[in-house]
């Protein structure tokens, strides 16, 4: 009876034409560090929050949450970048961001926690990101 790294083998030489990239481990991306404007926070993330990822930002009500990440959003924004904000719990108030400098143009605001609205047309708005934002950038590799 072959042994379970021969088999293993002979599976990964049967599939390696078909999925290469299944049998392949992910190179670790390195993102660039952008920093949020808060030296001490900027200290303890190294940098900054990643460029081009997901961040959770979390704590207890009134811990200052929303205000480090509009702060962050609108510095980005001010500075040409796109940003997304995926407001779970529908609190985001766009008159708000935008007295802090959020550019509402440069925001995709992804509301998660809204009721169903209907079909209503008056609830579409059409976006757009220009091609460039699409590209990734070189990964690095370490």
């Amino acid at each position: 009876m072959p042994s379970v790294a021969a088999i293993r083998r002979q599976v990964e030489a049967g599939l390696a034409d078909r999925i290469p990239s299944a049998l392949t481990p992910a190179p670790r991306i390195i993102r660039e560090a952008l920093p949020t404007g808060i030296h001490d926070i900027d200290e303890l993330l190294r940098g900054g929050l990643p460029a081009g990822a997901i961040s959770e930002i979390a704590g207890p009500e009134c811990s200052g949450r929303t205000s480090l990440a509009l702060s962050f959003v609108a510095q980005m924004t001010k500075a040409g970048k796109v940003c997304a904000w995926v407001d779970v719990s529908d609190n985001l108030d766009p008159e708000s961001a935008a007295a802090i400098g959020v550019n509402l143009r440069r925001l995709l605001w992804v509301r998660c926690g809204v009721a169903d609205a209907g079909n209503s047309p008056h609830n579409e708005h059409g976006f757009s990101v220009p091609e460039k934002y699409f590209v990734p950038p070189p990964v690095k590799k370490g």
